[in-house]
C-alpha cells in the first residue's frame, strides 16, 4: 500500500610532565639517585612516588597520542619499562581520535596506566567535544583501548545538537561524541566487531531509554540504540525495542516497530524533521491531522499497521509504503466519523 501525506496542519594548576617509556610512552624517566645500587634482575616491585601537579601522556604502538591527563596530585608507580601508572586527583585532560584532540574531560579522580593505555575517570565526570557542542556526563568513564571507544556508566547523559539522551546506565561513544549508543549496537560494525566481542560480556544489559530533541518535537524510546551525527544538520539513528517508538510532533507522525532505522534533518527553525525511516516488525504508524468538521477544528487519528514500512519525506509532505498484512483505522474524537 502507498499512502501520501501532505501539509500537517499541526505544524509537520606548576606542571611536571611525566612521560613514561615502553610500548606506549616516551623516553624513560630515571628516579634512582646516582649513589643507589642498581636493581637486581629479580626486583619486581615498581618504584612508587607521590607528586604534586603532573601530566601523564599515553601513546599507542604507532606513537600516536591516545590521551593526556593532568592532576593536582597523584600517587604513581614507575614500571621497570619506565611507564607510569597510578591514581590521580582532580584530573583534567583530553582524549584523542586518530591523533587529534577529540574531547576534553574533567573528573574528581582517575586511574591511569601508560603501558596499557588504560584510563578510568570517576566521580562527576564530564566530557566536552572539541568540534561540537556535544557533552557527556556520568559517574564513571573508561577508555576502551581496543576499539578506541569511550564507555560511560551510571547516570549517563549525552546532550548537544538540540538533543538530550538519558539518564542511562551505560553508553559507548566515539571520542568526538558524534556517534554513541548502547554497547550492543556496535556489535555489527565490521571494523569494531572483533575488538568489542570480549567487552560485551561485561556490558550491562539493555535498559529502556529516551532520546529527546527540540523540546520533544522529536522523541525516540528504545532498549537498544545508536545515533550518529553525520553532518552539522543531520543525525542517523537505529533504535529497537518491544516496541521502539518515534514521534515528530511538527509532522503529526508517530511510529512504532521492533526496529526503526532513520535519518532526521534540522530544519530552518532548528527542529529535527524525519527524512527517512525503515520499520520492521509489528509496525504501527499514526498520522495526526487537523480537520474542520461542522465549524469545529478536530484532530483525526489514522492508524496503519503492517509487517514492514518505509517513510520518505520532509517538513511539508511524505510518502509511506507499507507491506504485509495491513489494517487501517481512521477516526475523529469520540469515534465520530470512524472508518475501519
Amino acid at each position: 500500500m502507498r499512502a501520501s501525506m501532505r501539509g500537517a496542519a499541526t505544524g509537520f594548576g606548576l606542571c611536571l610532565l611525566l612521560v613514561g617509556c615502553g610500548s606506549s610512552s616516551g623516553s624513560r624517566t630515571n628516579t634512582r639517585p646516582s649513589d643507589e645500587p642498581a636493581e637486581s634482575a629479580g626486583d619486581e616491585v615498581d618504584r612508587k612516588i607521590a607528586t604534586g601537579a603532573n601530566e601523564i601522556l599515553a601513546r599507542d604502538e604507532s606513537r600516536v597520542m591516545v590521551w593526556s591527563a593532568r592532576s593536582k596530585s597523584s600517587e604513581l608507580e614507575i614500571r621497570r619499562s619506565g611507564a607510569l601508572a597510578g591514581t590521580l586527583a582532580d584530573v583534567q585532560g583530553s582524549i584523542f581520535q586518530q591523533g587529534k584532540e577529540a574531547n576534553r574531560f574533567r573528573a574528581r579522580e582517575a586511574e591511569a596506566d601508560q603501558e596499557k593505555q588504560s584510563l578510568t575517570l570517576r566521580s562527576n565526570v564530564q566530557l566536552q567535544a572539541v568540534t561540537s557542542d556535544h557533552r557527556l556526563t556520568a559517574e564513571t568513564v573508561r577508555w576502551l583501548a581496543g576499539p578506541r571507544l569511550v564507555e560511560a556508566q551510571k547516570n549517563v547523559v549525552l546532550s548537544g545538537g538540540g538533543f538530550r539522551v538519558g539518564p542511562l546506565p551505560v553508553a559507548w561513544a566515539l571520542p568526538d561524541l558524534k556517534r554513541f549508543g548502547s554497547p550492543e549496537s556496535f556489535r555489527n560494525d565490521p571494523n569494531m566487531k572483533p575488538l568489542i566481542a570480549p567487552l560485551l560480556a561485561s556490558a550491562l544489559v539493555p535498559h529502556s531509554g529516551t532520546f529527546a530533541a527540540d523540546q520533544n518535537n522529536m522523541r525516540l524510546t528504545f532498549r537498544q540504540w545508536n545515533v550518529q551525527q553525520t553532518s552539522a544538520n543531520q543525525i542517523q539513528f537505529r533504535v529497537s525495542g518491544a516496541p521502539a517508538t518515534g514521534s515528530w510532533r511538527s509532522q503529526g507522525l508517530q511510529l512504532g516497530a521492533q526496529s526503526i532505522d532513520g535519518k532526521a534533518n534540522r530544519g530552518k527553525t532548528g527542529g529535527y524533521v524525519l527524512q527517512e525511516a525503515d520499520l520492521k516488525g509489528n509496525v504501527r504508524v499514526t498520522l495526526l491531522r487537523k480537520e474542520v468538521v461542522e465549524g469545529t477544528t478536530l484532530e483525526r487519528s489514522t492508524v496503519l499497521t503492517s509487517n514492514e514500512a518505509s517513510f520518505r519525506g520532509d517538513a511539508q509532505s511524505g510518502t509511506l509504503n507499507l507491506s504485509g498484512t495491513l489494517t487501517v483505522t481512521s477516526a475523529l474524537p469520540n469515534q465520530r466519523q470512524w472508518m475501519p
